[in-house]
């Protein structure tokens, strides 16, 4: 089966790694495919690289746009996209050599397959060590599961699945048919993109393999921060998908979701107290706002969190976190 492979790429402020990202691209074996660069307003030279490389080959294509958002970025790619799949690939990440070619041979194979995902590696930015990520998931067995079953078995295996869009290709026309776009405006798009490809996916694949890199703790990297919109946007995050769930009819596969998601509620009252004052104040009075999601309490120290705030309220709790951080800060020095 020859089919066509939509590399969608956003791009904003990474003029250090963006060529090792195309170049990964370039150096696959399989050729059948189109590069959809998104600039989306960076102002560094990551533009210029972009044209030098939409100059140079012909099923390069750039995209010049004010700065979006990656979910806006990645959303004007899959409107753009002409191959029959799609995969997104960040712009400071990089492939393997060969993952083109294993993904295409196993949908050859497959055909009814909506979503394919599969492993990845870390490459940890400042002491440039890679590490490879395993899943303890049957692939055999993920082949002979349908639609909300997929899922389920998956969070059975791995209560933390990490919901990265990066890691799988997709039909298009799934894409297009179940509406499948990202949320603009937000950060950790990918919690609230991936979940929902499984739940509208009747055919799931997964190749029990490292194909993509994922860079991490590079300077300028969104999501390592402790901001008030990526604490604003965890809690958002947490209440999405309890409202979301509360619709499903399989109350087992809720538990799950929740169990999954909830510790982003707990992430934001964690790390409250890093925030400047009239932010820590907006995130605190957020977290009282949805103090029902204190009812998804899971682990040992989401029950102790629960404990904290019951006894001292929500203010004190989060003074409490941040010195406890702090201490171990210290002791890990």
């Amino acid at each position: 089966m020859i089919i066509k492979v939509s590399i969608i790429i956003p791009v904003y402020n990474v003029e250090n790694y963006l060529e090792d990202t195309i170049e990964s691209v370039l150096k696959q074996s399989y050729k059948n495919i189109e590069i959809i660069l998104i600039n989306d307003g960076s102002t560094d030279n990551s533009k210029k690289v972009c044209e030098r490389y939409a100059a140079q080959y012909d099923f390069i294509y750039l995209i010049d746009q004010e700065n979006g958002g990656l979910s806006k970025a990645r959303n004007i790619g899959v409107k753009e996209a002409k191959g029959e799949y799609i995969i997104f690939l960040d712009s400071d990440d990089f492939w393997e050599d060969n993952l083109l070619d294993i993904l295409r041979k196993y949908l050859h194979e497959n055909t009814d397959v909506d979503y394919l995902f599969f492993r990845h590696f870390e490459y940890f930015e400042t002491t440039k060590r890679k590490k490879e990520r395993s899943l303890n998931i049957d692939p055999e067995i993920i082949n002979q599961l349908r639609g909300l079953d997929t899922l389920s078995y998956i969070l059975d295996r791995e209560k933390y699945f990490p919901w990265y869009a990066c890691l799988s290709i997709i039909r298009s026309e799934f894409i297009r048919e179940n509406n499948l776009l990202f949320q603009v405006g937000r950060n950790y798009e990918d919690v609230l993109w991936t979940p929902e490809v499984f739940m509208n996916a009747y055919k799931v694949g997964f190749v029990n393999k490292a194909l993509h890199v994922y860079r991490r703790d590079r300077e300028g990297q969104i999501t390592s921060q402790i901001s008030y919109q990526n604490l604003r946007d965890s809690i958002f995050i947490a209440d999405y998908w309890m409202k979301k769930t509360s619709q499903l009819n399989r109350e087992d596969l809720k538990v799950k979701i929740m169990n999954n998601i909830i510790p982003r509620y707990f992430y934001a009252l964690w790390f409250s107290g890093f925030l400047n004052k009239r932010n820590r104040k907006m995130i605190l009075r957020e977290l009282q706002d949805h103090c029902y999601l204190l009812d998804y309490r899971d682990t040992p120290i989401q029950k102790l969190t629960y404990m904290l705030i019951s006894c001292f309220g929500f203010a004190l709790t989060s003074k409490i976190f941040k010195s406890a951080i702090n201490i171990k800060r210290l002791l890990m020095k």
